[in-house]
């Protein structure tokens, strides 16, 4: 495109002007070329080309779009290596799993990297329609995945095609954000559909399945481990289908996963070994390393507003992020090695587990120099040497320990029996999603209403969000519990939630022990939950009060009951209970229980039958400001990540004011400390002694 602009210079100099100066804005693209010579141009979603003329050398503007020559060459050139990159992997996957799997993410991160440099620089959704940007850029590297995952992935292809698909979509939806792109919500759609389409792979490809364990030996053990490591243990699950390896893992929300073939193949002390391994990822979360890639992310986006000269530069981060990331992951496990041997006290059952672990995975103990930094576990070899040297273990009785055996392991654990204590209604699997969702809803919102704050003011977000946050909590908690309550309807009483204890405890990921019906008929304060039904005769009962239960924003008291054994129950009353009702209804069912206890007539006797027992909770996990700061971080990235898109689709992006990305901050970084604060006082409230002794309350 080319506009005469000669005629100007005649009319401007009959008002008396000298020069004129030009800023024309475009698209950013590299094959583009803008004339006249001379002006200065600055980029990051696109070009602002400057130039200062005196009348007279100024005649034209001329704006050439299109593919050159050169464009082709650099995007040919870079599919071709990423497409012939797997194939270096055929004399990696001779030696082995090990090998084949270290080549396979090394020369991944090399290929991505390259294809992301090239994509930057020409920048195809600013020059190509929609669909066929978006499948140039991601359909061509799920091809590499694929031909990787079919050379190196042996038994587990379907696994690695999938997460490296995964990581592939997460790289198109980077640039998308990135890059000049006319298209960008089709793009983050398509980008969101197969980051869906991969987890649903993911799930399907390793045939696995898990089941809560809820009693026996093996759970005792493992909280009894877990008091040792100074930690609590949200849930314990088993590991079921899938290719039946011994392995254990410690999952994001403080639970220990582990197979049953670890309890098959392990004897107690090698499996309690393990376990503490496991239990020192709780104790000292991987956090720098997990939200490494938001960070990343949030902090090049940052860095290209105020520098938009890096952006084209941007992918060259990724194989020091990737090595260092991996590093960081090496030094996490030898730490959990060290506290593994201190709270276990047995360093040749932990040398043994690692060893039989490693041999049933098909590894080596010793790794080739160049698979080291590859991989996020460090050599097994490696390891066993470092604890036998702080244990004092010499060097003939490692190698006994390390010599191949095909004895079985000796006295193991026995094989925990399925959920048969739990209901059909408030399950384990009830219990998690509710646990996700609420989790959701308290990482959503903060985030939602710290990006709309520069929209619609600090003061509104907050005040919005934090009445945001309350609401829809207790839109959750209400609605699980009205499913709860038709599926357990047809008894007497009032919906309540019951836990044996009068201190807020943990059953199994919960406050309640169990959901279900109480009523006071006769004699009797009958029970009737999803978990079984308990009953208490009215002179088995020495005290009713009223308690305050796990601290909240909005009351939430609880009625408690001590019995003439010296047990207390508690029971939340649910019906017409939603905010600020709770303490009305606690009110009311405390005072029917007490005109109850104190209708006793006089024939009344003490009951002979024995009281109910139930299982012991576990202290709530320590939510204190440590972990309050730890967690700042992860929110900002998501902000100064989300903003930016959130602003181009909004039409009111302001590349010039770059300190409107941190207006998000403190009103996020408000609301979940408004967010956290019950969290932190439930700590201090489980740290505190035991009540004094309670006087009867008195109906109203």
């Amino acid at each position: 495109m080319r506009w005469d602009l000669t005629a100007l210079n005649t009319a401007l100099s009959h008002t008396g002007a000298e020069a004129i100066t030009i800023d024309v804005s475009s698209a950013r693209s590299s094959s583009m070329t803008f004339m006249p010579d001379g002006m200065t141009a600055d980029h990051l979603a696109g070009y602002t080309y400057h130039g200062h003329f005196r009348l007279g050398e100024f005649t034209y503007i001329a704006l050439q779009v299109g593919g050159r020559p050169s464009d082709v060459r650099l995007l040919a050139a870079s599919a071709v290596l990423i497409l012939l990159l797997p194939l270096l992997l055929f004399p990696a996957r001779r030696g082995g799993p090990l090998p084949a799997t270290a080549a396979a993410n090394g020369l991944f991160c090399l290929g991505a990297t390259a294809w992301l440099s090239a994509l930057m620089r020409v920048n195809p959704p600013a020059v190509l329609p929609f669909p066929w940007s978006f499948a140039l850029t991601f359909l061509l590297m799920a091809a590499a995945v694929w031909e990787g995952a079919c050379i190196a992935g042996g038994r587990r292809r379907r696994l690695f095609f999938w997460r490296g698909t995964l990581i592939a979509a997460v790289l198109t939806l980077c640039l998308g954000l990135l890059s000049v792109n006319s298209a960008l919500v089709p793009w983050v759609s398509c980008c969101v559909v197969a980051m869906a389409v991969c987890f649903w792979g993911l799930h399907r490809a390793g045939g696995h399945r898990f089941e809560r364990v809820t009693e026996g030996e093996f759970l005792t053990r493992v909280h009894e481990l877990a008091g040792r490591a100074g930690t609590r243990v949200r849930n314990v699950r088993l590991l079921l289908g899938g290719e039946e390896l011994p392995s254990a893992l410690a999952s994001r929300n403080a639970g220990i996963i582990i197979s049953r073939s670890a309890l098959a193949s392990l004897s107690r002390r090698e499996v309690d070994a393990i376990l503490a391994h496991e239990l020192s990822h709780i104790r000292r979360p991987a956090l720098l390393a997990v939200r490494m890639l938001p960070i990343v992310a949030g902090g090049t986006a940052f860095v290209a507003v105020l520098v938009p000269s890096f952006l084209p530069w941007a992918p060259l981060l990724m194989p020091p992020v990737y090595l260092l990331h991996r590093g960081l992951r090496r030094r996490i496990e030898r730490q959990a090695d060290a506290d593994a041997l201190a709270w276990s006290g047995d360093p040749e059952a932990l040398i043994t587990g690692l060893a039989r672990i490693t041999r049933a995975h098909g590894m080596p103990l010793e790794w080739p120099l160049w698979v080291k930094p590859l991989m996020t576990h460090p050599p097994t070899m490696e390891r066993v040497r470092r604890v036998a040297s702080q244990a004092g273990i010499p060097e003939g009785r490692l190698a006994s320990l390390l010599e191949p055996s095909t004895n079985p392991p000796g006295d193991g654990y026995p094989a925990p029996n399925p959920s048969v204590s739990f209901g059909s209604v408030y399950t384990p699997a009830v219990r998690a999603r509710l646990g996700q969702t609420l989790a959701l809803v308290m990482f959503a919102f903060p985030v939602l209403f710290g990006v709309a704050a520069p929209f619609i003011g600090q003061l509104w977000a907050l005040g919005i969000g934090a009445f945001t946050l309350l609401l829809g909590a207790e839109w959750v908690l209400a609605r699980c519990r009205a499913r709860a309550r038709a599926q357990l309807s047809g008894r007497p009483g009032v919906f309540a939630g019951f836990s044996p204890s009068s201190p807020p405890l943990i059953y199994d990921g919960s406050y309640d022990y169990d959901w279900g019906f109480a009523a006071f008929e006769d004699h009797r304060l009958v029970f009737r939950g999803d978990r079984g039904d308990w009953q208490l005769e009215r002179s088995q009962i020495e005290r009713i009060w009223l308690g305050k239960g796990p601290f909240t924003w909005l009351p939430n008291p609880i009625v408690c009951f001590r019995t003439r054994g010296g047990q207390v129950l508690s029971l939340r009353p649910f019906d017409n209970a939603l905010g600020l009702a709770r303490r009305r209804a606690a009110t009311g069912f405390l005072e029917q229980a007490i005109r109850w206890h104190s209708s006793a007539p006089a024939a009344d006797v003490a009951s002979t039958d024995p009281e109910p027992t139930f299982p012991k909770g576990q202290p709530p996990i320590p939510y204190t400001a440590r972990t309050l700061l730890r967690s700042l971080p992860r929110y900002a990235a998501f902000c100064v990540t989300i903003y930016p898109v959130v602003a181009l689709l909004s039409g009111q992006v302001d590349w010039t004011q770059p300190g409107r990305l941190l207006g998000a901050l403190p009103v996020t970084w408000a609301l979940v400390l408004f967010m956290a604060y019950p969290g932190i006082r439930r700590t201090q409230q489980a740290r505190l002694p035991g009540p004094p002794p309670l006087v009867p309350a008195q109906p109203r």
